[in-house]
């Protein structure tokens, strides 16, 4: 159909176009800079949410399973060949992996209670990892630090 138009026509309608197209954009891009302006931002170090709190938190239990777990690899590796014995322990190791990964996940909904909450009371309605923060923002890691320990 654009075809048949002509050519003063369809730059007309091109050029009408490419305004409301420019007046959609200015619209959104404002109204997400209005929007921003209302968030508080806060910030969480996760490095220190994990040397801090889980590798205590997960210490013994893993230390626990690890212990398990060697003493059936050396109880089902004593007559094996060395091959044999290192594909056993790979089997073993992605075992120890699975279950290390089971217990973080078993954590990460409390981390993220704590978060949620220290986040609320702080007025803060967007958290992000210390990492992706350039400037500003709330740190809001010593709050969740002590949300969990009191949640213990």
């Amino acid at each position: 159909m654009m075809r048949d138009w002509p050519a003063a026509k369809r730059g007309s309608a091109l050029w009408l176009g490419a305004l409301v197209l420019s007046a959609a954009v200015a619209f959104v891009a404002g109204t997400t800079l209005f929007a921003q302006t209302e968030s508080t931002v806060g910030y969480v170090d996760v490095d220190r949410l994990i040397n801090e709190y889980l590798v205590p938190v997960l210490d013994e239990p893993l230390a626990r399973e690890t212990a398990r777990l060697q003493a059936e690899f050396d109880a089902a590796s004593a007559d094996l060949e060395e091959e044999e014995k290192r594909e056993l322990f790979m089997q073993y190791q992605y075992l120890l992996d699975a279950i290390k990964q089971q217990m973080v996940d078993e954590q990460l909904p409390f981390i993220n209670e704590a978060v949620a909450a220290v986040a609320q009371r702080s007025g803060v309605t967007v958290v992000l990892e210390r990492q992706v923060v350039l400037y500003g923002g709330v740190d809001l890691t010593d709050a969740v630090l002590q949300e969990l320990a009191a949640s213990r």
